[in-house]
């Protein structure tokens, strides 16, 4: 993954991030296409059960009413074809699967929210308790899969219920 964004809020031009894929070792790589309007890729999980499902986390573009086209987008083939599930959060830095429960995922954003969906991604809630603004990855507890770790670019660390 390529992880930049054109600043001007515009789309498919050079300064956009970009998503790649071998199939050979790391021999060639080909582009796969970001969502329709998405131009600023920032984590990327794959399902452990099903290779072809994945789940890209994205900054939105900056328009004059805020941000468009963020947040975490689902593609069930391998990133031919790709969708939203979670826009409430323009400014998702990264999605996370459980390790413990692969239809268990996170999404950490920068708009003072944490998210959490328990049915691969159909539908999100926002993990009550994390406020702060910045969320960068979350990390479920190893010994208690019920809580889960957020870190956050100020440099500090929450530590919560999953749910």
């Amino acid at each position: 993954m390529v992880a930049r964004r054109s600043d001007d809020g515009s789309f498919a031009n050079a300064g956009d991030g970009a998503l790649y894929r071998s199939t050979d070792g790391a021999e060639r790589w080909t582009r796969i296409p970001l969502p329709q309007g998405v131009n600023g890729p920032n984590g990327l999980a794959i399902d452990p059960q099903d290779s072809g499902r994945l789940y890209l986390a994205t900054w939105g573009r900056s328009i004059p009413q805020g941000a468009e086209d963020g947040g975490i987008y689902l593609s069930t083939d391998a990133g031919a074809t790709w969708r939203p599930v979670l826009a409430q959060d323009q400014h998702v830095y990264d999605v996370t699967i459980d390790p413990h429960d692969s239809a268990v995922l996170y999404g950490a954003g920068f708009e003072a929210s944490a998210w959490r969906s328990s049915d691969r991604g159909l539908t999100w809630r926002r993990i009550p308790g994390f406020d702060f603004k910045w969320g960068h990855r979350v990390i479920v507890d190893p010994r208690d899969p019920a809580r889960i770790f957020l870190t956050t670019f100020g440099g500090s660390v929450w530590y919560g219920k999953a749910n």
